[in-house]
């Protein structure tokens, strides 16, 4: 069993994938009230789109509820969204853990890899509702459930603010893991989609056998 790392130790795991030098992150400030969308046609944008966890937010809390104990895992989840309608998102994606390694920090092979099917709202304030259903299950009572908001900020090593799901879930039948993280968009030209923050793959490998979703017909 894993241990709860020092705050050395944390430091490490989160620094392990973010480049040189890198700036640190700053709570982005709330955009303002003239920036908001003004209907909820203008989350339009998300279909078709790809997200991501940064290397700054891999870090997650897993809770043993039987040992009373806690520990640190990295956390890679990618969102594929393949539709948008009057405030609704739909599409699949693919959840990766894998305890740290300190000794040998880097990207690493995940220890558990499971597909998601996903159904959420986006209200036209950019706050966001997303349910998770593990694809092999196929039952809604194991869904895990993710709420955030959209926002603008910058990122590090974003020349320019870019829209990020800043989100916060819980999941697990058996060990407990929360996670916060601002998830943020990629696309075939980034660096990170052919080398996901953490992990030995790329966008496409670990999305490959993931079901995409049937959408709606009107």
């Amino acid at each position: 069993m894993f241990t709860l790392l020092s705050h050395s130790l944390l430091s490490l795991l989160i620094a392990q994938d973010l480049p040189a030098q890198a700036p640190p992150a700053q709570a982005p400030p709330a955009p303002p009230a003239q920036d908001l969308p003004a209907t909820r046609l203008d989350w339009a944008w998300l279909a078709g789109s790809t997200w991501i966890v940064p290397p700054a937010d891999l870090p997650a809390m897993q809770m043993d509820p039987k040992e009373d104990a806690v520990r640190w895992v990295v956390d890679q989840t990618v969102w594929r969204f393949q539709g948008y309608r009057t405030g609704y998102v739909w599409g699949y994606g693919v959840a990766m853990l894998r305890p740290p390694n300190p000794e040998n920090p880097g990207p690493a092979e995940a220890e558990t890899q499971q597909c998601l099917t996903i159904l959420g709202t986006v209200t036209p304030d950019g706050a966001v509702h997303l349910t998770f259903v593990p694809t092999v299950a196929r039952r809604s009572t194991l869904a895990t459930i993710g709420t955030g908001r959209i926002w603008t900020q910058i990122a590090p090593g974003q020349p320019s603010p870019k829209p990020t799901f800043e989100m916060q879930m819980s999941t697990g039948s058996g060990d407990r893991t929360a996670h916060w993280a601002h998830m943020i968009q990629v696309t075939e030209a980034d660096a990170m989609w052919s080398a996901l923050p953490g992990f030995t793959v790329g966008v496409e490998e670990a999305l490959e056998g993931c079901r995409a979703v049937v959408g709606p017909e009107m």
